[in-house]
Order: structure tokens, then C-alpha cells, then sequence
């Protein structure tokens, strides 16, 4: 993993990247969002649980399906 860390004044471009990246997360924000295993979208019948943000709980991050043990074993590679 990679950590950097920017000093946002003086630096446009980094502040320009972080604007647009903070445009996209916002976008997504409040969706409903599938299950990933490999990179892929697993389709779900469960029911979905809303994720709120820790910092705003008025923020609604998004909605993840729950997951039963053989999806979980499917993740794990034991499935």
C-alpha cells in the first residue's frame, strides 16, 4: 500500500485532483452498492443494510446487501 501526503496550498494540481476525486465520491454517495468478489458484482436477494457516514450520520454512504456464509466462504476462495 501506498500512503502519500500532499500539501494542499500552492498546489493546484493536487488540489484540482482532489476536488474531482471529491466530486465522484460524492456522486456515488447514497446508492445501493452490490457485493464484490474478484472485482465482480454479485448478484443478491438479501435484504440491504444503510451504511451512515461516522463523522455526519445525517449522510447516508450508501446500502450494501447482506451476506450469507456461502457468499463469505465464496470470498474466502472455500466456497
Amino acid at each position: 500500500m501506498k500512503v502519500t501526503y500532499v500539501t494542499m496550498a500552492g498546489n493546484e494540481e493536487a488540489h484540482a485532483a482532489y476536488e474531482s476525486a471529491l466530486q465522484a465520491v460524492r456522486a456515488r454517495l447514497g446508492h445501493t452498492h452490490p457485493n464484490m468478489i474478484g472485482g465482480k458484482p454479485l448478484p443478491s436477494a438479501m435484504p440491504v443494510f444503510e451504511d451512515l457516514s461516522p463523522t455526519d450520520p445525517s449522510i447516508l454512504v450508501g446500502s450494501f446487501p447482506l451476506a450469507g456464509a456461502e457468499v463469505v466462504a465464496n470470498a474466502l476462495g472455500e466456497g
